[in-house]
């Protein structure tokens, strides 16, 4: 898609007053059901809606993309990260968002010996109290740090390395929600 047609989209959804968009930055360490531990850091990017239409909403569900990498706690060798949810955003005003959903992950990683490509399916839950808060209207910005309890299962490529995995990522977080008041 072209910068031009990115930027009408997002404008688009600005001026049409509804929306949840969302930049994170999180570091995850991660154990996995072997007791091995390692380490994720990504970089995401979300856009959504409000579920609600009557007021300032305080329900939102959105997409969010990942890019990142890490240590994988098996090997000891980098990976690169790539996943993909679906999250419900409660505005829990004044002080919290709290997030939850799905979620889709890549990973792909770099041993020398046997290259890996594992694939995961899991579940997390945030709670983000808010830093900063921005109230303009139709629109609020927050400003987010805290928590997020992550559950996965992850499937190998080749077969035979799948396992569980367990994290506790913390998120730093800005959140842009808008529905009319």
């Amino acid at each position: 898609m072209r910068p031009r047609k990115i930027l009408l989209v997002l404008c688009s959804s600005l001026l049409g007053g509804c929306g949840a968009s969302t930049i994170r930055v999180e570091l995850a360490p991660t154990v996995d059901t072997g007791g091995h531990v390692g380490v994720e850091s990504t970089l995401s990017l979300g856009g959504g809606m409000p579920l609600d239409y009557h007021g300032r909403s305080h329900h939102y569900v959105q997409a969010l993309g990942s890019v990142g990498g890490g240590l994988d706690g098996r090997t000891a060798s980098g990976m690169f990260v790539a996943a993909g949810g679906f999250d419900y955003i409660y505005w829990a005003e004044p002080s919290l968002d709290v997030r939850f959903g799905a979620r889709f992950a890549y990973r792909a990683i770099q041993d020398a010996v046997s290259p890996t490509k594992l694939y995961g399916l899991g579940s997390h839950l945030a709670l983000l109290p808010l830093v900063v808060k921005g109230d303009s209207g139709w629109s609020v910005a927050h400003l987010c740090l805290g928590p997020e309890l992550r559950l996965e299962y992850l499937w190998s490529d080749p077969a035979g390395l799948g396992r569980g995995m367990f994290s506790l990522p913390l998120v730093l977080e800005i959140n842009a929600l808008m529905a009319g008041d």
